[in-house]
């Protein structure tokens, strides 16, 4: 069963491409594929389409490997790229793996091609669900952090309206008692009021009195 596989191929030969894309297919892929020698043509293809892995030469006419690792770095940070040269040194090949690149496969040994790619595939899906699982955390520890915040802020609103309630209900007796103390004050005779009341039942008694 045929695998298919979306391949970018920044090469300048189109013979080398196809020496390429025959090595797929010897291992079961079915390629799609765009070949291009160029920056501006590589920032197009990005952007216009999804791929699942960049296959890049080392030295071309106009274009090199380290510029299709910047141009990829820019524009889809988390595509896997590897060089695929005959060109290339063993120093500036271990520069290109420190910068960036994913793996080296030499041109004269392509039977590794495909054992490499896989290998590089598998790397990035599981470099990429460890990311994802990662912001997911992140995610969630900062969605707990809000929750906790929101509620601090809910007990000092609760413990600030608690308070305001007891202030209003100690108010509320102060205001009681002070009227308590208003109207038993006013039902209380004056001392003025208290004679004439004195002078009245005296007059009564002894009104009661002469009359026996």
């Amino acid at each position: 069963m045929h695998k298919n596989l979306k391949v970018l191929l920044v090469e300048d030969m189109e013979n080398d491409a196809l020496l390429i894309l025959r090595e797929l297919r010897k291992q079961n892929y079915e390629p799609s594929y765009k070949r291009v020698d160029t920056a501006d043509a590589m920032q197009a293809a990005l952007e216009n389409d999804i791929w699942d892995i960049i296959l890049t030469d080392h030295n071309m006419p106009s274009f090199n490997s380290s510029n299709a690792l910047e141009i990829r770095k820019q524009k889809a940070p988390h595509l896997p790229i590897i060089l695929v040269s005959g060109t290339i040194g063993e120093e500036a090949t271990v520069q290109a793996v420190k910068a960036g690149i994913d793996d080296f496969v030499n041109k004269a040994d392509l039977d590794r091609l495909v054992p490499v790619m896989e290998r590089v595939l598998r790397e990035t899906e599981n470099r990429n669900r460890r990311k994802q699982a990662e912001s997911k955390l992140r995610e969630t520890e900062t969605l707990h952090g809000q929750a906790k915040v929101w509620a601090e802020e809910e007990q000092k609103l609760r413990s600030t309206a608690e308070t305001n309630l007891r202030e209003t209900e100690k108010q509320r007796n102060d205001a009681r008692h002070h009227a308590d103390r208003i109207r038993t004050q006013h039902s209380q005779p004056s001392d003025l009021e208290f004679y004439y009341i004195f002078q009245k039942r005296m007059g009564r008694i002894l009104w009661t009195f002469n009359t026996f």
